[in-house]
């Protein structure tokens, strides 16, 4: 049976990483606020004993590895099946997007972890649909992304009814973040566009639409950048740029992309990681954004990246989405992005990845 278990790049690929991967599937898969994975954040981790936390879509768990180890602490599994995604809120409780028995169309519902516990405390089921992306706002409120839905269910801290559903301006879901006043950013598969919802709103103050062909990801720079990566089969893979209120791209990074999908920042440069190249593309920040560089060492069909505290890049690969033994964790230095370690241990099927407490 296929199941979802990885947001990636294309439509055929954003729910890969499946334990035998389905590649007609429909796509489930900056941050100035988003608790999402470390794929949303604009610096780098900056808890030093964070550990690793994996998504493993063969044994339907998450494995925790010690803080720069391959040392298993423990693994999660209660509760989960196909997991999609990884979060944690403010409070480092750990949530998992499963896509259940159904291939995310049904049966999906995520699952809650108190912080450094494996026991499920609460499942949240009620509105859940093809579940995309999970993002926190600064009350707490968990934001999801149902693509299959087309809406965005926001979820009151220990809940699990929503607390309200956005649907006006939503359509095939996927990305989420937050900006520094706390508007809404949705990234919307098709008719391609991104939603803005000023706090509490359930209705677009903006749709940014132009530039963009199918968007994946969003997020921002230290400076309030908007990033919007679109990976379509019709029209050439980029990344938007776009200023704050302005619906008009200020720049467009296409220089080797492929298939472009998830967004990470260092200090100083943008990483876009390319499921179909097989390939973690480096962008300059400011300028034109010029291409630094391209990592391709040990990539096998990225699905997901973090930085640790040390600056050092993390990428989960799925391999062949799921066959035994191609799924690993390569990490790269953060002078030059060289291959500096692999983790194979104690996982068969990545699934995302995050570092939490």
């Amino acid at each position: 049976m296929n199941r979802c278990l990885t947001a990636g790049a294309l439509t055929a690929v954003l729910l890969a990483g499946c334990a035998n991967a389905n590649p007609t599937a429909p796509s489930a898969p900056g941050g100035a606020r988003s608790n999402s994975l470390a794929s949303h954040t604009t610096t780098k981790n900056s808890l030093d004993t964070a550990r690793l936390y994996l998504g493993d879509g063969r044994e339907n768990s998450i494995t925790v590895y010690a803080p720069r180890s391959h040392k298993i602490v423990r693994k999660v599994s209660q509760g989960i099946e196909a997991p999609v995604w990884i979060a944690f809120d403010a409070g480092g409780n750990l949530y998992v997007a499963n896509c259940g028995p159904t291939d995310c169309h049904s049966g999906t519902f995520i699952t809650v972890y108190p912080r450094g516990s494996g026991n499920l405390s609460l499942t949240i089921s009620a509105g859940i649909n093809g579940p995309v992306d999970m993002v926190f706002d600064d009350s707490g409120n968990l934001y999801v992304s149902n693509e299959f839905g087309s809406t965005v269910t926001v979820y009151a801290p220990g809940k699990s009814k929503p607390l309200r559903t956005i649907s006006s301006g939503v359509s095939q879901p996927r990305g989420l973040v937050f900006d520094r006043s706390g508007n809404l950013y949705v990234a919307n598969r098709y008719p391609p566009s991104v939603s803005v919802y000023a706090p509490g709103g359930d209705t677009p103050i903006r749709t940014i639409s132009t530039g963009l062909t199918e968007p994946v990801w969003v997020a921002f720079d230290r400076r309030g950048r908007l990033y919007v990566s679109n990976c379509s089969p019709y029209a050439n893979s980029t990344v938007a740029i776009y200023s704050a209120e302005q619906d008009e791209p200020i720049g467009t990074i296409s220089e080797g992309l492929l298939c472009a999908g998830k967004l990470v920042f260092s200090s100083n440069a943008l990483y876009v990681d390319d499921f179909v190249a097989n390939d973690v593309m480096v962008y300059a920040l400011g300028g034109e954004h010029r291409l630094l560089g391209k990592i391709s060492e040990g990539i096998n069909q990225p699905v997901g990246m973090a930085f640790d505290s040390s600056g050092n890049l993390y990428v989960g690969n799925c391999g062949a989405c799921g066959a035994v033994g191609r799924n690993e964790v390569t990490v790269y230095g953060p002078q030059d992005d060289r291959l500096i370690d692999k983790i194979r241990r104690g996982h068969h099927g990545v699934a995302g990845l995050a570092f939490g407490p």
